[in-house]
C-alpha cells in the first residue's frame, strides 16, 4: 500500500473503530476494573520514519533505565528492521509488511496474537495521532498504555497515560514526555541518539568507494538529493543541488557521491543531468542497504541532504551536515550534532507540515519555501566548511 492510501484508510476507519473500541472499554473498566501488576514486558509501536527511530532511542534509553528488567519489543513497518539491529536496548524486533492490505492485516493478526501470549505489560505507541497505532495498542492487551492526546484529535479514549504534544518542542523532548509520564527519565543529558554501527560495514565502503575511483585525497562529500514520499516538497530544487555539485567538482575537484535507494535513482539520475560534467558523480542510488548507507555517512566529511532520515543518521553518526528544511521546522527535527549549517527560509506558510494534517503539505508542489534557499548562501557555506573544516 502507498503511504497516502494508509493515511486516508487510517482517517476513514480507524476513527469509526477507536469510538467502538473505547465504548467497549468503558464498559469493561466498569465490569472488570484494572489491577495494578509488575511490568515485565514493553512493547513499543513506530511505524514510520527511519529518522524518527533515530531520534527516539533516547527515550529507549530511559525506559530501560526505569525497568532493567523488562522485556522491550519494538513494532514496526519490516524496511526499518535493518536500523533496529543498530539499536540498543531492544530484545525482539516484531515487523510488519504494509506491501498489500492482506500481506498487512496478516502481519498485524500475527503480530497481536504474538505479543497477546506473551503477556505485554506495557505500551508506547510513538506514532503522534495515527489511529491504527492506538487501536494495535488497545488489542495487545496490555494494561498500561502510554500514548499522545489532544480533545482536538479524537482518536478515543484508550490511553491509560495521555501525553501532552508539545510541537514546540524537539522531537526528542516529544518521545521522551512518554517516558516520563511513567516516571522514566533521561539517561543523560543533553538528549543524544545512539546507534551502534559495525566496522566492518564501513570497511566494506572504503573498498567500494575504491573500486570507484575515490583514494580518499579530496574530503568525500555525501549528497541526497531526495525527500520522503510523505512530502516530496520537501526537496531543494534540482538545479540549486546540480549548481551546488558542480561548484565542489570545478572548485574543489570533489567527486560528489549521491545515494537513495532504487525508487529515488530516477530522481537522481534527473538532478544529475543538469550538471555541466555529470561524470564526475558517483551515484550509488539502490545499491547499499541499511549497514551500507551507514558506512558511508559515517566515512564521509560532510552530508548535504534535505531533511530526510539520512540527516538524522549522519547526525548520529557525528558527520558534519548542511541541511535544508522548509515544509517542516528544524526547531523539532534539527539534526543533534555539533557542526552542521541549517537552511530555513522562515516564511509565513512554513512550516506546514503538523500532526494535524497527517504532515501532508498544503502548497501541491509549489514549495516557495525550499525555492527561498539561495544557491549563493549554499556554495558560501559549503567553500568555508571545504576550506577552513567548519561553518
Amino acid at each position: 500500500m502507498r503511504l497516502r492510501q494508509m493515511i486516508v484508510i487510517d482517517q476513514a476507519v480507524g476513527t469509526t473503530l477507536c469510538t467502538v473500541l473505547s465504548l467497549f472499554h468503558w464498559f469493561k473498566r466498569r465490569l472488570f476494573p484494572a489491577r495494578q501488576r509488575e511490568v515485565a514486558s514493553i512493547a513499543v509501536l513506530k511505524f514510520f520514519g527511519m529518522g524518527s527511530i533515530i531520534l527516539a532511542t533516547p527515550l529507549l534509553d530511559a525506559i530501560r533505565k526505569k525497568y532493567p528488567g523488562a522485556r522491550i519489543y519494538f513494532v514496526t513497518f519490516a524496511v526499518n528492521q535493518p536500523l533496529l539491529r543498530c539499536v540498543d536496548n531492544v530484545d525482539e524486533i516484531l515487523t510488519i509488511r504494509p506491501d498489500n492490505f492482506l500481506l498487512f492485516a496478516r502481519d498485524v493478526v500475527s503480530q497481536l496474537i504474538y505479543l497477546r501470549t506473551r503477556k505485554v505489560d506495557m505500551v508506547f505507541d510513538l506514532e503522534f495521532f495515527a489511529r491504527f497505532s492506538m487501536i494495535f495498542s488497545y488489542l495487545t492487551g496490555a494494561p498500561y498504555r502510554v500514548g499522545y492526546y489532544t480533545k482536538t484529535f479524537w482518536r478515543g479514549n484508550l490511553l491509560t497515560h495521555p501525553t501532552y504534544f508539545n510541537a514546540y518542542k524537539h522531537i526528542t523532548e516529544i518521545f521522551m514526555a512518554l517516558g516520563q509520564s511513567v516516571g522514566a527519565e533521561p539517561a543523560e543529558l543533553p538528549l543524544k541518539p545512539r546507534l551502534h554501527i559495525e566496522q566492518v560495514h564501513r570497511d566494506q565502503i572504503r573498498n567500494l568507494l575504491s573500486q570507484k575511483g575515490l583514494d580518499g585525497d579530496k574530503p568525500l562529500v555525501v549528497v541526497n538529493v531526495n525527500a520522503s514520499d510523505r512530502c516530496l516538497e520537501g526537496r531543494w530544487p534540482a538545479e540549486r543541488f546540480a549548481g551546488l555539485m558542480d561548484h565542489m567538482v570545478e572548485k574543489f575537484g570533489i567527486r560528489p557521491v549521491l545515494t537513495g535507494t532504487a525508487d529515488e535513482e530516477g530522481y537522481i539520475r534527473h538532478v544529475v543531468s543538469m550538471m555541466r560534467d555529470p561524470g564526475r558523480t558517483i551515484s550509488l542510488a539502490g545499491k547499499l542497504d541499511f549497514g551500507g548507507l551507514a558506512g558511508l555517512l559515517a566515512e564521509a566529511q560532510l552530508v548535504i541532504t534535505n531533511d530526510t532520515g539520512p540527516l538524522h543518521l549522519s547526525a548520529v553518526l557525528n558527520t558534519p551536515v548542511m541541511a535544508f528544511y522548509g515544509p517542516d521546522t528544524p526547531v523539532r527535527y534539527g539534526p543533534l550534532v555539533d557542526s552542521k549549517k541549517i537552511f530555513y527560509a522562515n516564511l509565513y506558510c512554513s512550516p506546514c507540515l503538523n500532526v494535524y494534517n497527517a504532515k501532508m503539505s498544503e502548497c501541491r508542489g509549489a514549495n516557495i519555501c525550499m525555492q527561498a534557499i539561495g544557491m549563493e548562501e549554499a556554495r558560501e557555506a559549503l567553500d568555508r566548511f571545504l576550506t577552513h573544516g567548519r561553518f
